[in-house]
């Protein structure tokens, strides 16, 4: 309405000055109207005396009105106003669209991406006059952008959603950068959490930006004080276990502002498979919770950790984490040697043989040169232990028994250390009277791969009875596995019937874990360790068979801990073929996958044509390459993109350039919900901060909207070196003068009119 009658913009009229124009001085032109006024009240007193004094009054104040809006027009004012408008000059808008935008923790109860919109749009269009850029606008040209983890020019509100699952402040600062190349950038306002969760480093982008003399501003949105918060931070297990295998499927939690005890649930689909009770240390703590599973089925299974949500806590995303494993129905190649037919040999024997998940092979000596071998059709084996690493590397796990170093040659022993250290295989050595540093083992690669020191010289085996108890490393590992219940799992062992005889050893070597250890003096009779890629186990007994001979009829402990304690052994043995890939993806995450190819004795090979085939969980499949990297033989690489939310069947197969056969490792892997975006779940104001440091920009809360634009505002003007200029706005055709002039005269002939004036 006011632009309707006054031609202009009030805020036009505001930031402006008004003035005449023309010739003549203010002081001459109010001097002339006088005059003008003084002449028509001069007139109309001279008017006949049958007018009433108060008529000719009103007559005259309309008369001189006219003349002086008359004189307006003649001699018009003008609107001076100053433009300041840099057009050559334009600020890029960056908005956070991802996951965590979406947390409630902004100002009126509104989420972040809600904050942000409201104070950098306004109205919610990003070509709007309003919010806090108004003024910025007024003076360049903006350009929003939202992203997440990709960049994209924003079209309409709408399309801030909050649904990108992560938050790559680098890639959109390159972005931002490649997009607007040859535009000239003034500065770039980034609103987010600053909760940068993707490779790429932010900080280096900004230099960048800092080269190019372009500053930063950051608009923090989020609780700047970490809120009441469970969070599952992650979940580990085994991708490939064997069928009846024990596993340990290991999460890290974190609480913040809770003092008292919480639980951590371990679920299968809606069944809670397993519970833990963690007790904060402090108001800010972090702990790992492991969950032994014995897994005794073939097949897929994806789990859940989880944290039931806690009072006042805002963020519950956070409070699960998925992992999945495979259970394969796949035997396990053993290769057991004994010096003699000892019991021990027939119980340890058959513990193995009874479960079709093992292929025991043995070797045992019947004299010089006479070897019975069961398991295995192999003729090279009637000759001993094999001599070859195709032979050895078919196996694995290696089991020792009572049988000296001098029965191995020293590329044999040499070969063993080597299938431990890089195949990746399992080695045991079993206590008894050729065995340990009575075997002559003492220097030998064997004693360099040993959880424990031998002793120097060839001290006597110990044949006296003594009982076990569990160690501290023992009562959770899944080789003493006997119960759910730690508790009741040691008084299990503690309950066994006591052992005859035992390899007494210096003393434990450095990172070995000791299982088991005896009652009087505390010698080790069971430790592990991991030894280059592989495992090994010191048992300085060879009476474990009196666990099984004192035991109830139908008792499994001694068959358990066998199997337990070689399938442990054997977790890290490396296939011709394997497959490395994360059990869970997110949606959109690139899945890359990495296949290792090897040969007969288990040396790289990069000449393989290698595939890789995903299918999702719609059937729809996916031929993809995998080519050799090159900077690491053996290794092919490709990349998926996940398009769907659920399992991912995925089959590699390798082809060797001189063969027809092929190699082929099915696996599979999971595409689930994205928990990154609230890891943390509270502003990283540091962050946001140390960014516009680096570019000359400032870092601003809700509560600096105003300062924020102000800033930009003038370093727009300063990297333009803008000066104001001036624009005149006529006046004289204002349709309010028109209006009034013509009242104004109305009013006066029809007073003239009615008083017989002429």
């Amino acid at each position: 309405m006011f632009e309707h009658f006054l031609k202009y913009p009030l805020k036009l009229y505001r930031d402006g000055v008004v003035r005449f124009s023309g010739p003549f001085q203010l002081e001459l032109r109010i001097l002339g109207a006088i005059v003008l006024a003084a002449v028509v009240v001069w007139l109309y007193r001279r008017t006949p005396e049958q007018v009433s004094r108060a008529r000719r009054r009103v007559v005259t104040v309309f008369r001189v009105v006219a003349l002086v809006l008359l004189l307006f027009v003649i001699f018009p004012p003008i609107l001076e106003t100053t433009d300041v408008r840099v057009r050559d000059r334009f600020v890029a808008v960056l908005m956070d669209d991802s996951r965590s935008m979406t947390i409630r923790d902004a100002a009126n109860g509104r989420s972040r991406l809600e904050a942000a919109r409201g104070i950098l749009l306004g109205d919610g269009n990003p070509g709007t006059t309003s919010g806090a850029l108004a003024g910025v606008r007024e003076l360049c040209g903006v350009r929003v952008f939202r992203f997440s983890d990709r960049i994209e020019r924003l079209a309409s509100p709408g399309e801030l959603k909050g649904q990108g699952h992560a938050t790559d402040i680098f890639t959109a600062l390159k972005g931002v950068d490649e997009k607007l190349r040859g535009v000239p950038l003034a500065a770039v306002v980034l609103a987010s959490d600053g909760n940068h969760n993707t490779v790429g480093d932010p900080l280096s982008a900004a230099l960048l930006m800092a080269a190019k003399r372009v500053p930063v501003y950051t608009l923090g949105l989020g609780d700047l004080t970490p809120p009441h918060d469970f969070e599952v931070v992650a979940a580990h297990a085994p991708k490939k276990v064997r069928r009846k295998s024990s596993v340990d499927m290991v999460a890290t939690v974190r609480s913040h502002g809770y003092t008292g005890p919480y639980t951590v649930l371990l679920r299968h689909e809606d069944e809670v498979v397993s519970k833990a009770q963690v007790s904060p240390r402090s108001t800010s703590d972090i702990q790992r919770v492991t969950f032994p599973v014995f897994l005794d089925r073939e097949g897929t299974y994806v789990y859940r950790v989880e944290i039931p949500a806690g009072p006042d806590e805002k963020i519950v995303n956070n409070n699960r984490r998925e992992l999945q494993v495979e259970v394969e129905e796949t035997r396990l190649p053993v290769l057991y040697v004994e010096g003699s037919p000892r019991t021990e040999f027939r119980f340890l024997r058959g513990a193995l043989f009874e479960d079709t998940d093992f292929r025991i092979v043995s070797i045992l000596r019947l004299g010089e040169d006479r070897f019975l071998v069961q398991g295995a059709d192999d003729p090279s084996l009637k000759e001993g232990y094999p001599r070859t690493k195709e032979k050895l590397f078919s196996y694995e796990a290696v089991i020792f028994g009572d049988i000296e170093a001098s029965f191995f040659t020293k590329q044999q022993l040499a070969m063993t250390e080597e299938f431990v250290a890089k195949r990746g295989g399992g080695f045991l050595m079993l206590g008894g009277v050729n065995s340990f540093n009575r075997g002559g083992y003492h220097g030998t690669p064997i004693a360099g791969m040993l959880p424990v020191v031998l002793k120097d010289g060839a001290t006597p085996y110990d044949k006296r009875q003594f009982r076990i108890q569990v160690s501290e490393g023992g009562v959770t590992h899944p080789i003493m596995h006997q119960t759910r219940d730690p508790l009741a799992n040691v008084n299990i062992w503690n309950s066994v019937s006591p052992l005859m005889g035992h390899n007494p050893v210096k003393a434990l070597k450095a990172g070995a874990i000791p299982l088991m250890e005896s009652v009087l003096g505390r010698e080790p009779v069971l430790a592990v360790q991991n030894y280059g890629i592989g495992r090994t186990a010191a048992f300085t007994t060879g009476g474990s068979w009196f666990w099984q001979m004192n035991r109830p009829a139908g008792d499994r402990l001694h068959q358990r801990f066998w199997k337990q304690l070689v399938r442990w052994l054997a977790m890290g043995s490396k296939p011709k073929l394997s497959v490395d890939v994360k059990t869970v993806y997110s949606k959109g995450e690139p899945t890359r996958i990495s296949a290792t190819v090897l040969g007969t004795s288990l040396e790289p090979v990069s000449d393989a044509q290698v595939r890789a085939r995903v299918e999702d969980p719609f059937g729809h499949a996916e031929d993809i390459p995998l080519e050799w990297i090159l900077s690491e033989d053996g290794v092919y690489q490709g990349s998926y993109v996940s398009r769907e939310q659920g399992e991912h069947k995925l089959t590699v197969t390798a082809r060797y350039a001189d063969e027809k056969d092929t190699l082929e490792v099915p696996t599979s892997f999971l595409v689930g919900e994205s928990y990154v975006e609230f890891s943390p779940g509270w502003q990283n104001a540091s962050f946001l901060k140390a960014l516009a440091g680096r570019t000359g920009g400032a870092y601003y809360t809700e509560d600096d909207v105003s300062r924020m634009a102000a800033d930009i505002a003038e370093e727009v003007r300063r990297s333009a070196g803008s000066k104001p200029e001036f624009t005149e706005h006529d006046l004289w055709d204002m349709p309010i003068l028109f209006l009034i002039l013509f009242a104004a005269l109305s009013v006066e002939w029809l007073l003239k009119r009615r008083s017989g004036l002429p």
